[in-house]
This record gives structure tokens, C-alpha cells and sequence, in this order.
């Protein structure tokens, strides 16, 4: 979508479950046209997250990669609605419609493009690799994505 669709502000939204499995983890984010940071990770989990019981949402900001930090319990083995809403004052993230965090400080202002993607093994060092549990195939299923502008 960096081609086509960069905007600054609006929601971004997807209807999503993921196959366990250890080893493999997955991300929506918010990417920016040009430069980085900002980034604004709404839905990531852990490749040490096999039973999929936990997903996380970053803001990524400033020249030394400064983060905010948001977790939430839930089982993304079953289909979830997981959003983001971001707006110059404010980043809100969603899941099936319920607010679960928001955050209210360093709120970027260049275009961003939405990306979803799934990567294997180790991330900057975190999580872990696919071990014997893991089956030949983990999927991230999604069943839709919507993007809105914002209209203020």
C-alpha cells in the first residue's frame, strides 16, 4: 500500500485470526512514505506466543526509537475485529469495536501506510524460533481490511 495509499491521520481496521505456533509471530503497523520513526505498530505478537494469548501496540517516535508500550490478553487463535484510530491529538486502538488503549503524547504528523505482515523466528532479538511443535504451515488469515480517512 506505500505506493497508493499514504495519509496522515484516519483508522485503519481488519478482521484477522492466526494459527498457533511457535516461532512465527505477526504485525499491523502504520509505516511512514518517507523516513523513520514514526511507526505505529496496532496488532503484534511474539514468535514465543504459540497458543496466540497476547498482542501488542508500540508507538515508535524520536530520533533514538523512543516507544510506548501497550498489552493486551486475548486468544487471536479466533477471529478478531483489531483497529487503530489515529488523529493529530490522539492514537486509539480498537479491538472488536472496544477501545483497549490510547495514547495522547508524542501523536506523529507524516503520511503512513498500512502493512501486515508475518515473520519467522527471532524479531530485534526478541521472541523465538520454530522448534518440533511448530507445523509446516502457520497462517494469518485475514478476512477483510478497511481504511477511512480522517474527516476531523
Amino acid at each position: 500500500m506505500g505506493r497508493s495509499l499514504n495519509q496522515t491521520y484516519g483508522a485503519w481496521s481488519f478482521r484477522f485470526r492466526m494459527d498457533p505456533g511457535v516461532g512465527v509471530k505477526m504485525c499491523a503497523l502504520l509505516w511512514p512514505r518517507q523516513g523513520w520513526p514514526p511507526e505505529i505498530d496496532f496488532a503484534e505478537s511474539s514468535s514465543a506466543d504459540a497458543n496466540r494469548r497476547e498482542l501488542s501496540s508500540t508507538l515508535h517516535y524520536g530520533s533514538s526509537n523512543t516507544m510506548l508500550h501497550r498489552h493486551l490478553a486475548v486468544d487471536y487463535s479466533a477471529w478478531h475485529t483489531m483497529a487503530v484510530r489515529w488523529t493529530p491529538r490522539r492514537i486509539s486502538y480498537r479491538l472488536d469495536g472496544h477501545m483497549w488503549a490510547t495514547v495522547t503524547s508524542h501523536i506523529p504528523d507524516k503520511p503512513m501506510h498500512l502493512g501486515i505482515q508475518t515473520t519467522v523466528g527471532l524479531s530485534n532479538g526478541n521472541g523465538q524460533p520454530p522448534d518440533s511443535t511448530t507445523p509446516t504451515h502457520v497462517g494469518l488469515h485475514i478476512a477483510w481490511v478497511r481504511v477511512s480517512r480522517y474527516t476531523g
